[in-house]
């Protein structure tokens, strides 16, 4: 079946390709794509006997020679420049250096790494690459380096008298291969291997081969994917030998028969006379079980060139693979010619499974199952796109042990070894072909609409197809992704349904048409799931489909929320069966940056510089930005000038020098390539100005002034455009912005800063300098530090800044909050609570009984265990339930008693992908009490409530060693102090902002939200009210002080009522009434303030161990947990909101002796945050390391905040009940007393 559909295929292509390559380069002609490569073939090696093809790996074999190591390198910017004669056996490669195979030669030094998500890196004219880009793209100077490697080799003597094969696992984007100076062949797909036949190319003794890599190639159309663009032999490169008589290639598929009661054997082999004979051959194949039972003797024979089909329909007792029950069976193979010699053995590991689309549902084994995936990209932080082996497996085992099923191999065929451990494991797999292109675009210039590159498109969905079809873990098949659709995926999916149609064609940007067979969207909302359903229930059951989102829940920066309600529906639903999420893991490039610099303002006003970027002693800020808080004045009310000293690099896009918002003036250098000034003032009021040729990479000083009569714009102190304006200048709160701009952080400006000034000028046109600052003066303090650099992090142009940055799991496979949120969604186990003292416990599996778990309940009095118990639960059936009764213990009759009961399962014997004792999943019930509570006071003798003495502007109270203030001015408590030390550095201020998350800032938060920001700095009190009561307020024997406060946003306002016990006990009562039109929603609403770094140790009773969010804490349990205050936060690798911790009863910060705060609800639980640097230090910095060390702990106590969100990260909302929302009146109440 195989060699007229896919042998036919590329023979045909060869004589076309050598013709068309007179016509052009090879690299840019996508008519070529393989000169005498050899035809793909599924996985395999030869051994010389079947014990040691059972018993090694693959590249183990003595037939098999990896050539990983040092070779001998050279690199060029582009093409012209390359060494032509480099492959000549007589090369003098004396002086060049080596580089590691295999490895992306970016990350050594050679060439920069660009991270891209759609967008060529190039001017795309396919199949050209070498058009000249804008000036200010990497490409432009690097316009499409080659790589030049030699390496030298022997062949084993053993290996006389058989034929030899080099085979490369990934190469990108194109190469030629010579052996001992002749040209040998050309490939492209860099995601599938390239094998050649190299044994008249040979020599006795020492070879020689020369590779010649291509950055770029029209394959590069076609490998448009959402990762770094990077080059180079990047994984395995090995030599291996066969008999004269070849196992060319074999189909081995285990199947189910239609009633999924006994196994199906399929085998078609296809074997070759490498001496151009038509040879017999005779195959003796032997199917084992894991015992090495005997299950099939298969005895195939042909001659050589055919291919021969072998088919038991059934009968065969197995036991079927599944994700988890991943059976295997090994497969053995003998190949003996016509006299009966033996030629070699194979051996490879198979499995038994049936995966179909029946009456609206993915069925696998005969049974709906629900895709608890990701998606996964090859990347490591220092290694770029080569993993090794233990680097795989690591990813799989975290999987595993996180209840995840399902892998999308996007958007690429992953390394051969992969797909063997994804067998070995239990893990379904999406594969995917080699195929995005994306940045052409999905209309009329999609390359899938072109007929003339069919053949390309063809040939990477065989190159998957052929490679890995004999792979159980394999349940789809993926066309590629977001190329587009037409003809050319139409052709594709009808080669697959001809050739290997025992499993689904998937393909996003096909939706519904005929030629795939599921429906696959990306980031389909909650309600667009549930509407598909409700649609698709209207056709008959034969034509419904089902849907599996191939991408969703956007895990960029701090997301994932709404993951619990997509698995509420998808649990429910008989056509949602699940999806993959994007995505498993942070693409982040592990570096180093220099100690911190430190800026002066040369002005007077000694402003606070807050630098996220790069300086040199030379040209001064040459990446990154500075920024200024908020400050008065810079909010002008006359006449001012900007003045900076730049070298530019060429116009990319908005090029900010100097800004302030884009609602309140700047300078810089617009989209146009114009030097522009603006003011604004109810519109834009803007001067531009050309700029001259040969303007770019000099250094030049421009201005930007208003004086009152006129905007101006100034190059090297000459006036070169004005228009007439005397209006106002817009005041907002936005910061000062160096090289970025507070409402577009990205506009940065391409090139260099060296200088910058900004001047108030007054009537009389005197001089007040509020900022100057030289870049290239500056000291470094502290040490270096590392970072995960994203897109622009290399001055790469273009890039998507930390868009390749959405994993559960970062860069270096830390788990990031949100992973534990996805284990918790995707248990396979059931644990809920119908009653008080009853657990129901329902097996999720869709396979496999309930064997092998050990179930235990734990009684928690305040997050402290009280006894653990076991439970006896049955080995539950796929889907079956079982209830057991709960024997808590009494509940204290103390108030502020909370007893909480969790029921675990562990893993009662180890696993491949686990430990003993592992947990596979967890649940948790509040029996009784509430902890967020304040107990009665003990005695009836109650001492008077405190008074308040008034000094220096603030009410005063203090008893039993507690000494507390309130200024009168602000409403706020200013101080708390126990034993004469203070706690508080800044007061407990209304706080109603957060640093904007990555959804954030896609979703027009700031523009939606940005009243928000400051305005608990400007609540301005209206009313301050104090009375002594005995038993009439709300918490008796207490002084209570209620204040108003009016709010800048719309007619809100709030009270804040402060309750001071005798004991020092502080509580507080916030009523936030929310009025004004247009008021959409509040970032969080509650108080911040900054403790001494001394109070460094956070223990809590809430949520936890990690951070959670309103819409991101089902996976964070109840409980009482402990850690220091450095590690209550996660270091996302853009500085954003973090560190929450929800549903806090109480907390404590302490020091070293114990001594501090606590913090406690009253009445329900509150959101409590702990970091060591302030607020506002995560708005601005580019990276973790970036952000300020101050020897403080910052403290925020929330009523709530609004959710993270997670739909996608370019403009989704919070699901509507997961967001704060700005309306009616917020009401919480807390105390603060001292640590004990």
């Amino acid at each position: 079946m195989k060699l007229p559909n896919c042998l036919a295929f590329v023979a045909g292509l060869v004589g076309s390709l050598l013709s068309s390559a007179q016509e052009a380069h090879d690299w840019e002609n996508q008519h070529v794509f393989r000169v005498n490569k050899e035809a793909p073939r599924a996985t395999s090696m030869p051994f010389p006997s079947v014990d040691e093809a059972l018993q090694k790996k693959r590249l183990e074999s003595p037939y098999c020679r990896v050539l990983n190591g040092d070779w001998k390198f050279h690199w060029v910017s582009e093409p012209s420049q390359r060494p032509r004669d480099f492959f000549s056996t007589d090369f003098d490669d004396s002086s060049w250096k080596t580089i590691p195979v295999p490895s992306n030669v970016e990350l050594l030094g050679y060439g920069t790494p660009i991270y891209c998500n759609h967008p060529y890196p190039f001017k795309p004219i396919p199949p050209v690459v070498m058009a000249e880009p804008p000036k200010d793209f990497t490409t432009y100077l690097e316009r499409n380096p080659v790589s030049s490697y030699r390496h030298r080799f022997t062949v084993p003597e053993a290996w006389q008298g058989r034929h030899t094969f080099l085979t490369f696992n990934g190469v990108s984007s194109a190469f030629y291969l010579w052996i001992n100076g002749e040209k040998v062949g050309y490939s492209q797909d860099s995601r599938t291997p390239a094998e050649f036949e190299i044994s008249k190319f040979l020599q006795p003794g020492e070879n020689t081969l020369a590779v010649e890599v291509y950055r770029y190639s029209d394959g590069s159309y076609l490998e448009c994917q959402d990762f770094w663009r990077l080059s180079g032999i990047f994984r395995d490169v090995y030599l291996w030998s066969s008999a004269p008589l070849q196992l060319q290639d074999s189909f081995v598929r285990g199947g189910l028969t239609d009633d999924y009661q006994s196994g199906t054997l399929f085998f078609s082999p296809t074997v070759r006379d490498l001496s151009g004979g038509e040879s017999d051959f005779t195959i003796h194949a032997e199917l084992r079980d894991a015992g090495g039972q005997l299950i099939a003797a298969p005895v195939v024979k042909g001659k050589a060139g055919q291919t021969v089909d072998y088919e038991i329909p059934g009968g065969l007792q197995i036991k079927p693979w599944s994700a988890e029950e991943p059976n295997l069976y090994d497969f053995t193979v003998t190949l003996r010619d016509g006299r009966g010699r033996v030629m070699d053995h194979y051996a490879s590991r198979m499995g038994f499974s049936r995966s179909e689309i029946k009456d609206g549902q993915l069925l696998v084994n005969g049974q709906p199952i629900l895709i608890k995936g990701v998606n996964r990209h090859d990347h490591h932080p220092e290694l770029g796109h080569y993993l090794t082996e233990e680097q795989m497996r690591e990813d799989l085992l975290i999987a595993k042990q996180n209840n995840i099923n399902a892998i999308r191999t996007a958007h690429y065929p992953n390394d051969p070894r992969f797909y063997e451990l994804c067998d070995e494991l239990g893990l379904y797999l999406c594969a995917e072909a080699n195929i995005e292109s994306h940045g052409m675009g999905y209309g009329e210039k999609s390359l899938a609409k072109d007929p003339s590159w069919e053949k390309a498109h063809l040939d990477r969905v065989i190159n998957m197809v052929e490679a890995f079809k004999n792979h159980p873990s394999i349940i789809l098949w993926s066309l590629g992704n977001e190329g587009g659709d037409g003809v050319n995926f139409v052709a594709a999916a009808k080669w697959i349904k001809e050739n290997e149609p025992s499993r689904p064609v998937h393909y996003e940007r096909a939706g519904l048409a005929a030629h795939v067979d599921l429906y696959s969207p990306m980031y389909a909302s909650h309600q667009r799931c549930l509407q598909y359903c409700r649609n698709e229930e209207k056709k008959p059951l034969a034509q419904q489909r089902p849907l599996i989102q191939c991408e969703y829940s956007h895990a960029m920066g701090n997301s994932s929320g709404g993951l619990w309600d997509y698995w509420q529906i998808f649990e429910k639903e008989r056509l949602l069966q699940g999806g993959f999420i994007w995505d498993y893991i942070d693409q982040g490039l592990l570096e180093s940056k220099p100690a911190p610099a430190i800026l002066r303002d040369l002005s007077s006003q000694k402003n606070n510089l807050q630098l996220n970027g790069s300086v040199d002693e030379e040209k001064g800020l040459t990446q990154g930005r500075v920024t200024l808080p908020h400050h008065e004045r810079f909010n002008f009310k006359g006449p001012f000038l900007v003045r900076a000293e730049v070298v530019s690099h060429g116009n990319s896009g908005q090029n900010a020098i100097v800004t302030k918002g884009d609602d309140g003036w700047a300078l810089k250098i617009n989209a146009a390539g114009e030097l522009e000034f603006f003011i604004y003032d109810q519109g834009f009021r803007t001067v531009t100005a050309a700029l001259p040729e040969g303007f770019d990479n000099k250094r030049h000083e421009v201005a930007g002034a208003f004086d009152g009569e006129a905007l101006r714009l100034y190059l090297d102190g000459v006036e070169i455009a004005s228009r007439p304006y005397q209006g106002r200048v817009n005041g907002n709160q936005k910061p000062v912005g160096i090289s970025t701009n507070a409402d577009f952080p990205d506009r940065s400006f391409h090139g260099e800063i060296r200088q910058v000034e900004i001047v108030a000028l007054d009537e009389k046109k005197a001089t007040n300098t509020l900022l100057g600052i030289d870049f290239t003066k500056f000291e470094r303090q502290g040490e270096a530090r590392t970072y995960y650099a994203f897109g622009g992090d290399y001055g790469d142009k273009p890039n998507d800044d930390n868009f390749c940055c959405n994993g559960i799991l970062a860069s270096d496979r830390t788990p990031t909050p949100q992973l534990a949120e996805v284990k918790f969604c995707y248990q396979n186990i059931g644990i809920e609570f119908p009653a008080d003292e009853t657990v129901r416990i329902t097996n999720k599996r869709f396979f496999t009984a309930l064997q092998g778990v050990a179930f235990h309940v734990t009684y928690s009095l305040n997050g402290k265990e009280q006894s653990r118990q076991a439970l006896a639960v049955p080995p539950l059936a796929p889907g079956e339930s079982h209830e057991a009764k709960l024997t808590p213990p009494a509940l204290p009759a103390r108030p502020g008693s909370e007893l909480v009961a969790t029921v675990t399962a562990t893993l009662q014997e180890p696993t491949p992908w686990a430990e003993a004792g592992h947990q596979l999943a967890w649940g948790q019930k509040v029996l009784a009490g509430q902890a967020a509570v304040i107990p009665p006071r003990l005695t009836r003798d109650l001492p008077r409530p405190p008074k308040a003495e008034k000094k220096d502007g603030q009410l005063i109270y203090a008893t039993r060693g507690v000494r507390l203030a309130i200024g009168e001015k602000s409403g706020l408590l200013e101080s708390y102090q126990t034993e004469g030390k203070e706690w508080l550095r800044a007061p407990l201020a209304l706080n109603f902002w957060r640093a904007p998350t990555d959804n954030d800032r896609a979703n027009r938060f700031v523009a939606r939200n940005g009243m928000w920001k400051t305005a608990g700095e400007q609540a301005t009190v209206t009313a301050l009210r104090e009375e002594i009561a005995s038993g009439h307020t709300r918490i008796p024997h207490t002084t209570a002080l209620s204040v108003d406060f009016a709010l800048p946003v719309g007619d809100s306002t709030a009270t804040v009522s402060y309750q001071i016990e005798d004991t020092g006990r502080l509580h507080i009562e916030t009523t936030l009434f929310l009025k004004g039109e247009k008021l959409d929603e509040i970032p969080r609403a509650g108080f911040v303030t900054e403790l001494p770094g001394s109070l460094d140790q956070l223990a809590w009773y809430g949520r936890g161990p990690d951070e959670s969010y309103r819409d991101r804490r089902h996976g964070q349990a109840l409980g009482l947990y402990q850690l220091p205050v450095s590690e209550a936060w996660f270091p996302y690798v853009e500085p954003q909101e973090t560190g929450n911790r929800s549903e806090v009863r109480f907390a404590s910060l302490t020091d070293a002796t114990g001594r501090g705060l606590t913090v406690r609800g009253v009445g329900e639980p509150i959101n409590l945050t702990a970091r060591p640097f302030r607020p506002a230090d995560l708005e601005g910095p580019r990276h973790p390391c970036d952000i300020p060390q101050r020897k403080i702990t910052s403290l925020l106590i929330d009523h709530a905040q609004t959710g993270v969100g997670g739909i996608n990260s370019w403009g989704a909302q919070p699901l509507p009940k997961h967001k704060l929302k700005a309306q009616g009146e917020l009401q919480w109440r807390f105390c603060l007393e001292p640590a004990r």
